[in-house]
């Protein structure tokens, strides 16, 4: 069983379309068993109302959620919680829209040998189109990020897609402290910090989509990051002790 998470924060205006579409890809190109998982993050508009409606005559796609916001990586783990199959994969809702489809099979393919792999914007062979002050403020975390971190070795600390095998999945969450954005990263230190093998592969990315939205908010989401970038590097130093599981 492969579970494919995908946390939702008002989304409601892309979600059937978004869905449809890796739920076709799915059946048609994944032969194992799978389950779409989606996480309502305290959604304000009606995502939650049209994910019940659109999974009630398809078994494959199970609702979650819970009232008020607490951030994508609180909707990932409190998903991932209730995953018992090999993997985990977690990608953004529009990830049709920003990537092929295909990448999701390589993915697959490559958690066979590897506890994290991670769709990388920034390696070579990659391609993106983003907006301007989105790179340039990416470009900075991810410095920051190599000088704080030299160990993680990681070029796409942040991206939306990411797979895991479930059994790191949920032993590095143990120690996990972080619900919001900076959880990625939190993640990824916590596993280099178990010597979990993390395998980076290229895909493209394209933003500039009609109609494109995003749940992020550039400048109080990046200092949110910041700051936690600082506490995860502190709590490193006492090789991050295990939290209470959501």
């Amino acid at each position: 069983m492969i579970h494919f998470i995908i946390p939702l924060y008002n989304n409601g205006a892309i979600l059937t379309e978004c869905i449809t579409r890796i739920d076709n890809f799915l059946k048609t190109n994944l032969h194992d068993e799978y389950e779409i998982i989606l996480t309502d993050d305290g959604s304000t508009d009606d995502t939650f109302i049209i994910a019940q409606r659109y999974s009630g005559s398809k078994p494959r796609i199970k609702v979650m959620g819970y009232k008020n916001n607490k951030g994508r990586g609180y909707a990932i783990k409190f998903a991932g919680n209730v995953c018992n199959g090999n993997f985990i994969i977690y990608m953004d809702l529009d990830f049709p829209k920003t990537t092929e489809l295909s990448r999701l099979m390589e993915m697959v393919a490559l958690l066979g040998d590897s506890d994290v792999v991670i769709g990388s914007r920034f390696l070579s062979g990659s391609r993106i189109d983003r907006f301007p002050l989105r790179a340039l403020i990416s470009k900075i975390y991810r410095l920051l990020a190599r000088l704080i971190f030299p160990e993680l070795k990681v070029h796409d600390i942040d991206v939306g897609f990411k797979g895991f095998k479930t059994s790191c999945f949920k032993e590095v969450n143990l120690c996990s402290k972080i619900d919001g954005w900076a959880w990625d990263l939190e993640f990824l230190a916590i596993a280099r910090a178990k010597d979990k093998v993390i395998k980076e592969f290229p895909i493209d990315w394209k933003e500039k989509y009609s109609g494109y939205s995003s749940a992020v908010n550039i400048f109080k989401d990046s200092f949110e990051q910041l700051l936690g970038m600082i506490n995860i590097r502190l709590r490193s130093l006492n090789k991050f002790q295990k939290s209470s599981i959501i």
